[in-house]
């Protein structure tokens, strides 16, 4: 989904075709939020992940239930550059 301020949410296909077109549109960079995985709960799809950052020929931000140093080294593992962090209250 691609949205505008994270409201007016817009199905933009698969996502590895996704990456595909950006690629050739040679866009500078990509930032992937999964905005909503922290506020369920939910685990890092590395899944997913994997077969976008096999595809993606930029540098690749991604931010999204990371929740400890193990998720963010398997990120950077897989070819994630940059890890947005949010903060929270404890």
């Amino acid at each position: 989904m691609k949205t505008v301020r994270f409201t007016e949410l817009a199905y933009i296909g698969d996502p590895v075709n996704a990456v595909r077109i950006f690629n050739e549109k040679e866009v500078d960079e990509l930032v992937l939020l999964d905005i909503h995985a922290t506020t369920r709960n939910a685990g890092i799809d590395f899944d997913t992940l994997g077969k976008l950052t096999s595809e993606c020929f930029m540098p690749i931000c991604y931010g999204g239930g990371v929740r400890n140093v193990n998720d963010m080294r398997r990120l950077f593992a897989m070819g994630i550059e940059k890890i947005a962090l949010g903060a929270c209250s404890i």
